[in-house]
């Protein structure tokens, strides 16, 4: 039985919200990406198809429309404004494994969003979720991704090579878990 409940708002702290990700936030994203693309495209593949409206609403569609079970996407808001994306990629029913996945602004990085993120999304999904371990990918360079996922209590697994079009792409993906 799936005992998983789609979230549509999630209010994380008094300047830190979630939206279920939609077309409307289409405008906001592509502005978003335009302002931190710079420091994005180190890490995230999709920054080149992602330069204007059809590239932003692709991006969108490709998350929501992904059909991998329990995904859900969720347009982060920092302070009203709109700061990135974080994503429950997909719940694996037979492993009971998820990967959750996110990227921030560059304006807003430091303060400790995705932590404040996780401490209300990881009870969610230990709760309403059939899942029992969470993963986090890293490209092993993006140090500051690696400490977020550390502060959680994630532990390096294993290392897999990197299939991701990305500048430096030799460097291997690290897979963080998290049990619940």
């Amino acid at each position: 039985m799936d005992k998983s409940k789609h979230l549509m708002e999630l209010e994380i702290s008094e300047f830190i919200s979630l939206q279920a990700l939609t077309q409307f936030h289409a405008k906001e994203l592509l502005e978003t990406v335009d302002t931190s693309r710079d420091d994005l495209s180190v890490y995230m593949p999709w920054t080149d198809t992602l330069t204007d409206m059809a590239g932003a609403r692709g991006y969108i569609n490709a998350r929501k429309n992904g059909q991998l079970y329990g995904s859900q996407w969720f347009a982060i808001y920092y302070d009203g404004a709109f700061s990135g994306v974080f994503g429950i990629k997909y719940i694996d029913p037979v492993t009971k494994v998820s990967e959750l996945g996110y990227w921030l602004s560059t304006a807003v990085r430091g303060h400790r969003i995705i932590n404040q993120v996780l401490n209300v999304i990881l009870p969610y999904l230990s709760s309403s979720t059939t899942v029992d371990t969470v993963e986090f990918h890293c490209v092993e360079s993006n140090e500051a991704s690696i400490r977020v996922v550390k502060r959680a209590g994630a532990k390096l697994v294993r290392y897999v090579d990197n299939t991701m079009d990305i500048p430096n792409k030799d460097q291997r993906l690290g897979i963080y878990a998290l049990e619940l």
